[in-house]
């Protein structure tokens, strides 16, 4: 799942807690397999994806799941495997369901179980799956440490964005997208569409934008400043 992006993450995170929830159990986030592949953007890191610091897990910038604490389980024969049972990922054939729950699927007597992200994508239960406790779970999951929640009231403060003043705009473009999606990214006018849309239905004129791309926000500004649009964004340093 290295190649996933984070909204991705989130609803698969989100069903995973709906699981949990269903089966009575504790869900912690802990980190994935040591790995021989560094992630990019944290070149000295081998270990977890969206943290750079123990235990490299989200629980650096939300809130931890639960108070308690994850088990101690000893490492067993073979490099990486643990005493907890793994859900196995469920055969997946067009046209033909499958049982998720229960037998070699589901270990439901096992104190721990593991259950990795890759088998959620790779089992397919989140295509056409949405409901009001899945957006519920999210927003349980992700929520933000104390010193996020400043970070984002200093920044809004900054630029003189107010709740429910403003419209966001995330411009999906990037090397990375280009090389996965191609020609299906969508072109700069369908973002200046869209955007010119919601800014006259909700009578509001500030947009917050957010985009991986120097050459998109260049293009955003220009058709900003063309609809006299109070366009406003970030920039992280590069990593």
């Amino acid at each position: 799942m290295l190649g996933s992006g984070f909204g991705f993450d989130a609803r698969l995170m989100s069903l995973a807690m709906l699981i949990a929830v269903g089966e009575q159990r504790v869900m912690l986030h802990t980190p994935a397999a040591n790995s021989t592949r560094p992630y990019k953007h944290f070149p000295n890191v081998t270990s977890g994806r969206w943290c750079d610091r123990p235990p490299y897990t989200l629980d650096c910038f939300w809130e931890p799941l639960s108070h308690c604490q994850p088990p101690v389980i000893p490492p067993v024969t073979g490099v990486g495997k643990r005493d907890a049972k793994e859900v196995q990922p469920v055969p997946v054939v067009r046209g033909r369901t499958f049982p998720i729950f229960g037998g070699r699927y589901w270990p439901l007597a096992a104190p721990v179980v593991r259950l990795k992200l890759s088998w959620l994508h790779e089992s397919q239960m989140y295509v056409g799956f949405y409901s009001p406790a899945q957006e519920a779970a999210t927003r349980y999951i992700f929520r933000p440490r104390p010193w996020v929640r400043q970070r984002a009231e200093c920044l809004m403060t900054l630029h003189g964005l107010r709740p429910r003043g403003f419209i966001a705009v995330f411009l999906r473009r990037s090397e990375e997208k280009a090389a996965e999606l191609g020609s299906q990214l969508p072109p700069s006018a369908h973002y200046e569409e869209v955007t010119s849309r919601a800014v006259r239905a909700l009578g509001l004129r500030t947009v917050f934008v957010q985009s991986a791309s120097q050459m998109a926000l260049n293009d955003f500004s220009e058709f900003a400043n063309r609809q006299h649009l109070n366009m406003t964004y970030t920039r992280a340093p590069a990593i």
